[in-house]
């Protein structure tokens, strides 16, 4: 069973968003971006846990690069989020499997397909606040090869 089967999402909390443009981008010009998503869950606290479930803290950094230019940076965006997951429950009360926060820190991994649609919309508000255009984020990650480094730089395609 994996975590999405067990938990929704309940809750999320924008606690960061900034953009920073350097430089302005030619009609034409492609860029790239290098982006990197942190995710942590977080240790509920007290009676946190009763009333949020869960949390993960997602870090989306993003550079963007011109083509015109090599490696001129074009701007920078920073996304912090705490998603709250809560277990769901069956007709009885009782939650569906293993709810423990080791279970959920082993997969937590897997709120990746939730939360990144959530911030690729945030992220192209800012782009457009900041007059860029707009990024296409991947909706899923794919498994890292065994051999992969720990941040890939993921290309996106900017219009």
């Amino acid at each position: 069973m994996n975590l999405l089967e067990s938990y929704q999402l309940q809750l999320v909390e924008y606690l960061k968003q900034s953009g920073e443009i350097f430089r302005t981008k030619d009609a034409n010009e492609e860029a790239q971006a290098k982006v990197e998503l942190k995710l942590t869950p977080i240790v509920p606290s007290g009676d946190s846990f009763q009333k949020f479930g869960h949390i993960v803290q997602a870090n989306l950094n993003i550079q963007g690069f011109g083509q015109q230019v090599s490696n001129n940076l074009l701007f920078t965006i920073e996304l912090r989020v705490n998603a709250c997951y809560r277990p769901l429950l069956d007709s009885f009360g009782q939650p569906f499997g293993d709810i423990s926060f080791e279970r959920f820190q082993r997969l937590h991994t897997e709120t990746t397909r939730q939360l990144l649609p959530l911030l690729n919309a945030k992220t192209n508000e800012l782009l457009y606040a900041l007059n860029i255009g707009y990024l296409r984020l991947p909706f899923d990650l794919a498994p890292p090869a065994p051999e992969a480094a720990l941040s890939p730089e993921i290309k996106m395609v900017m219009h």
